[in-house]
């Protein structure tokens, strides 16, 4: 598989991912929203542009595997990327229903930030978030209509797996950090939940 090959999604879902992915009605209400969210504040110990190439590198591997939830579960399709200034969005939809999370990354050098261990004072801070965008598929007509007309219904982030419940936001930043961890020092700072603009 070429791994800059984009997953095949439905017709319906390449035309309303975007739209949803910008509104995000699942994460309008903080109560609501937390047990489908979660974020993640690094040190790394490298360049802006090497974490960049490194998270870009990790979602490219995640797509050729089968394994974990980013390759298990998820097509994965990198919606936007400014390599200027260290960002990118990810869309992962699940491969049956496409329902669509989004996981998004900014990075930054590690002056003038506070929580800047020491010994990283020359790398960068990463602020990595991954959140369920609605409650319907991006397969259903007119989704993020209708997401936005239930933005009161709450749903979770999970499912059952052979060890018990398993969250989905959760365990995507975590494969991400695991194999970006395999190439540079990664020190988490902070984990968070509910959605702030990046």
């Amino acid at each position: 598989m070429d791994e800059s090959a984009e997953p095949s999604i439905s017709c319906l879902s390449a035309c309303q991912a975007p739209i949803q992915g910008c509104i995000r009605p699942g994460a309008w209400i903080p109560g609501y929203r937390n047990i489908r969210y979660y974020a993640e504040t690094w040190n790394v110990q490298a360049t802006p542009d090497a974490a960049f190439e490194a998270f870009l590198k990790a979602i490219s591997e995640f797509k050729k595997s089968e394994k974990g939830v980013l390759g298990g579960l998820d097509k994965l399709r990198i919606q936007r990327q400014d390599k200027k200034h260290h960002k990118a969005t990810v869309f992962c939809f699940t491969k049956v229903a496409e329902w669509l999370d989004v996981v998004e990354i900014s990075i930054t050098d590690g002056s003038g930030w506070e929580n800047v261990t020491e010994d990283l004072k020359e790398g960068c801070v990463v602020i990595i978030r991954s959140f369920s965008s609605g409650f319907f598929p991006t397969s259903c007509p007119l989704s993020p209509l209708f997401s936005c007309l239930c933005f009161l219904m709450p749903f979770g982030g999970s499912y059952q797996g052979p060890e018990g419940t398993v969250w989905t936001n959760n365990s995507r930043i975590k494969e991400i950090r695991n194999v970006m961890q395999d190439k540079m020092p990664i020190v988490v700072t902070g984990k968070t939940e509910g959605c702030s603009a990046l």
